[in-house]
């Protein structure tokens, strides 16, 4: 298959939108034994914006709002336990296993930086799905294969990434994202025509017998 080039697009990585979370502490709390609050029936509609906004504006997690050192701590500390957070998490990719996660975590500062980078393998990896199914009408990406040969892989070729971007000449690799993108994508574009040339030797062979 052809590669093409990197999706800009982002990756949620959450397994559940923080409104479910949201709602699920706040039903919790209405059935303990906490005095509950009053109602804001003499509020009106437009105060209860106004008191909301004024809420939602002291929850600011921007790094603007911490001193450098406790930023500095906070995203050690998220990148450090990145690779536990993700592992089992529905709406992680399940071909990145916890040693392709740690692995990013050592080569990235934020933890938007790490995400960033597995926002491009998910992209890579659905851009060759999608071509596989234009090709063939399905697709044979399985992201759990049995022997987990897949993730392995993708570890190896991370590991080949980051050394080539360390060993690399000033100027050589112009655009590191999309050179990710192309790493990954062929690594996926080759895993599925291993997959659909081996079915075929096999349909072949019970064909003679």
């Amino acid at each position: 298959m052809g590669s093409r080039g990197s999706n800009q697009g982002s990756l949620d990585i959450k397994g559940k939108s923080d409104s479910e979370i949201c709602n699920k502490v706040t039903s919790a709390l209405e059935q303990s034994d906490f005095p509950k609050m009053g109602t804001n029936k003499d509020k009106k509609y437009s105060d209860t914006i106004k008191d909301t906004n004024t809420d939602t504006q002291k929850w600011n997690f921007s790094s603007n709002s911490y001193p450098k050192e406790i930023v500095a701590k906070q995203n050690n500390d998220l990148l450090k336990h990145l690779g536990s957070i993700l592992t089992g998490d529905k709406g992680a990719p399940m071909f990145l296993n916890k040693e392709s996660i740690d692995l990013i975590t050592l080569w990235f500062k934020t933890p938007e930086a790490a995400h960033d980078c597995i926002s491009v393998i998910l992209n890579a990896a659905n851009d060759s799905r999608k071509e596989a199914m234009e090709q063939i009408g399905r697709h044979e990406l399985y992201f759990e294969d049995c022997n987990n040969e897949l993730k392995r892989e993708i570890t190896r070729k991370l590991r080949r990434y980051f050394n080539k971007m360390r060993t690399a000449k000033p100027g050589e690799i112009k655009n590191p994202r999309n050179y990710l993108y192309m790493t990954m994508r062929n690594t996926f574009d080759k895993w599925q025509n291993d997959i659909l040339r081996a079915k075929k030797e096999e349909d072949s062979d019970n064909n003679k017998k």
